[in-house]
This record gives structure tokens, C-alpha cells and sequence, in this order.
């Protein structure tokens, strides 16, 4: 009943007078649009969000990006220098010290005290180093240190601690990649003993 509708859309606050009675229940020209614009509505993409970064941080992850090449090439030390310029450009930011230390677990046993070392200074410094560079020490990254540590534990076959230290890790940024890590962990120690 075309006046049971109008009831209701005046009663939701729908100026009715402007409608016309006739068009109830179809669709509004403006709704009508053909598929190839609706097609092209949706292939338009909005534009990329403006870079917010600083010069600094900019400059940052240049070398970071360099050294990331480097590391995939397994030329160490170049990548080494270039985390280290990273550091240098922006010294509050977790992710660039981070990188130095997957590098040096590459490196070898030699250098697991310094990657322990250098999380740890990491672990102490987070709220300073998030109040010098809001993010640069957000949970995520505090995580991915975490997970820095256990990794060197894991592999020097100290088990409880790598397991306590991804536990850490999962109470700072609960991810799929460090659960899964936890629980191949797990399996490992299991076999292990």
C-alpha cells in the first residue's frame, strides 16, 4: 500500500512531497549506472598517501633498502655499513639496529653476544627512543626484537629461553609468524630431548 509506505518514510524523516508516488520501490536514476562505469568506478585507484617521512627518515631507509639488497646478496659487511649509516640518519628507530643484528646472526656464533647485547640496550631504550621517534619503538618492533633474541637462543640450543623470550614477543605483537616460530620451537625442543 503505496500510502503505508509514505507513512513510514515520513515517519523516518523522508520528505515524501519531493517523491513521486508513481516510483515507489524502483531504483533512483542517479542508482542506474551502466557496468562498463561501474567497471571503470572501480578500477580508478585513489592516489598513493602523501610521504609524511622526514628527510632524515627518508634518508634512513635509502640505506636501508641498500643494505636489504646486500644482505639478500650475503655481502655482510656492505650491509653491515649501511644499517650503520641507517642508524646514523635516525637513531630512533628500532627497525634499522634490528636489521644490523639478523645480519650478524647470519655472520655466525661469534657474533650472537652482540646481537644479545644490542637487543637488550633496545629492549631498556624503548620508550626513549618512542618519545624521540613516535613508532620508532612500537610494539611491533619491540616484538621483532624479541623474536631477534630468541632466534640466537633457538640456535644455540637454549631452548627456554628462546621460548620464553618468543612468548615476549607474542605479548608485545601477536602475529601468525611468531606463533608459528613459537610452535616449531616447541616441536624442536620436544625432539631435542
Amino acid at each position: 500500500d503505496p500510502r503505508a509506505l509514505e507513512l513510514i518514510m515520513a515517519a523516518q524523516g523522508i520528505d515524501v512531497n519531493s517523491m513521486n508516488p508513481d516510483h515507489f520501490g524502483e531504483p533512483s536514476s542517479t542508482s542506474k549506472t551502466s557496468q562498463p562505469e561501474m567497471k571503470k568506478a572501480k578500477k580508478e585507484e585513489p592516489p598513493p598517501p602523501e610521504d609524511l617521512r622526514t628527510p632524515e627518515q627518508k634518508e634512513a631507509d635509502e640505506y636501508k633498502s641498500k643494505g636489504n639488497e646486500l644482505y639478500k646478496s650475503k655481502k655482510f659487511e656492505e650491509a653491515l655499513a649501511m644499517y650503520s649509516k641507517a642508524i646514523e640518519s635516525m637513531p630512533n628507530d628500532m627497525v634499522y639496529y634490528n636489521n644490523k643484528c639478523a645480519v650478524w646472526i647470519e655472520m655466525g656464533e661469534q657474533y650472537y653476544d652482540k646481537v644479545l647485547e644490542t637487543c637488550q640496550d633496545l629492549i631498556t631504550r624503548r620508550y626513549e627512543i618512542n618519545g624521540a621517534n613516535p613508532g620508532g619503538g612500537s610494539f611491533e618492533k619491540v616484538g621483532k626484537v624479541f623474536c631477534r633474541m630468541a632466534s640466537v637462543h633457538e640456535k644455540r640450543k637454549n631452548f627456554d629461553a628462546a621460548i620464553e623470550l618468543y612468548q615476549k614477543a607474542l605479548t608485545e605483537d601477536n602475529n601468525r609468524t611468531t606463533r608459528n616460530s613459537l610452535r616449531d620451537l616447541e616441536r624442536a625442543k620436544e625432539k631435542w630431548e
